[in-house]
């Protein structure tokens, strides 16, 4: 998108007048941090991972929030990382 603007310098108390044509511009996010609380079978989880653009997830961790320094089933893992995967970034980003 290219965008005109108007942009006055002062130099020796003279204003000049040029115009800018911006070429490009982008607000880059290079991590984004992925956090999901789920339900299933009576309990609480939480998976959680970091996403690097380019590169897909990494450090991902699945826990029972009640219970956190135990070891989740294989079952609970698959459906944490499924979850995780499959995840729309964008519809969920906060600031």
């Amino acid at each position: 998108m290219r965008m005109n603007a108007i942009v006055g310098l002062m130099q020796n108390f003279k204003i000049y007048i040029m115009k800018a044509e911006i070429i490009f511009q982008e607000a880059y996010i290079p991590t984004v941090y992925l956090n999901i609380e789920f339900k299933y079978n009576d309990k609480v989880y939480l998976a959680s991972a970091h996403y690097y653009n380019g590169s897909g997830l990494e450090n991902l961790e699945i826990y029972e929030v009640e219970n956190e320094h135990e070891i989740v089933s294989d079952e609970i893992q698959l459906i944490g990382e499924d979850l995780l995967f499959n995840m729309d970034i964008d519809s969920n980003l906060t600031f």
